[in-house]
């Protein structure tokens, strides 16, 4: 587990840092699961305020480079838009259930091949 770089974390203060993980670990905690939990935690926090709308559109984004035509990523844009959209697009992701995803797919997945896409 790292403690920090030289010079922004000095050695006293990493002595310190190392200390207080050897004493979580004699508590029986790992200091390591418990630093990735934090972080895991911020993170989620942080995506908590966006919409799935949202989400979709970083997506098309940042895979626009890897597609080979702008057509593939108006493809996209429109099938989002047309299934998921109107039925969890305003919605927040920790607010979509399994249920939302079951009225997305119940319609399309048999029937149409953007089922893959939207997926």
């Amino acid at each position: 587990m790292g403690l920090g770089a030289y010079p922004v974390v000095t050695l006293k203060r990493a002595r310190t840092k190392a200390n207080a993980c050897r004493a979580t670990l004699a508590e029986g905690n790992d200091p390591l699961t418990d630093k990735r939990a934090a972080e895991s935690e911020v993170k989620l926090a942080a995506g908590q305020d966006k919409t799935f709308d949202d989400c979709a559109k970083e997506y098309i984004d940042d895979q626009r480079a890897e597609w080979k035509s702008a057509k593939h990523a108006q493809q996209w844009t429109n099938t989002l838009a047309a299934c998921a959209s109107p039925i969890i697009g305003k919605r927040l992701l920790s607010a979509i259930t399994t249920a939302d995803v079951n009225r997305i797919f119940n319609p399309i997945w048999t029937s149409k091949q953007t089922a893959g896409r939207v997926r």
